[in-house]
């Protein structure tokens, strides 16, 4: 139901991390939309002081799948979409927390991309927002990079940076 493009290649998949950045409330329409906001995507997050010094570690696809429409649920300002992943705002009431249906997401991952190490989920949607865990989500805020670095942060390395109590996966340790 979609396609795949290889946009930054550093080496084959066995040797490389691969990171699979994914759309949702892209339709067939914005099939090209999503291939240069991922490009984009791509490119600023291995631009960043961050992960610059690891850029030749990583492989960097986006894969589309499109949405029935465009955008993303944001219950609190009475907007409803239908799209592949079931973006959302206003996750757990806090209003900028965009999450997805991480279920929906690796299932799309085991079919079509399963040798995936990371996936990213570039929601189709302009208002701030973002979520890290299993499927790091970000909006197109123009600080989505910096929440990008950030939840690729809390992803990859299993950061709790801003967390004061201990939650499940984010343990505080004494040192």
């Amino acid at each position: 139901a979609g396609d795949c493009a290889f946009l930054v290649s550093s080496g084959s998949l066995a040797a490389s991390v691969d990171l699979v950045i994914l759309g949702d409330g892209y339709t067939d329409a914005e099939r090209s939309k999503f291939y240069d906001d991922a490009q984009v995507a791509a490119e600023g997050l291995l631009a960043s002081e961050t992960y610059s010094a690891y850029a030749p570690l990583f492989n960097i696809w986006a894969l589309f799948t499109p949405s029935a429409e465009s955008g993303a649920d944001d219950p609190s300002e009475g907007v409803f979409v239908n799209t592949a992943f079931g973006a959302k705002y206003d996750s757990f009431n806090i209003d900028y927390l965009l999450t997805v249906t991480n279920s929906k997401v690796l299932s799309e991952l085991g079919k079509r991309f399963p040798e995936h190490d990371i996936p990213l989920c570039l929601v189709n949607a302009t208002a701030y927002g973002g979520s890290g865990g299993t499927v790091p989500v970000v909006s197109l805020d123009p600080s989505s990079l910096e929440i990008a670095r950030h939840e690729l942060g809390h992803t990859i390395g299993g950061l709790g940076d801003e967390y004061t109590e201990p939650l499940p996966g984010f343990p505080l340790q004494d040192i």
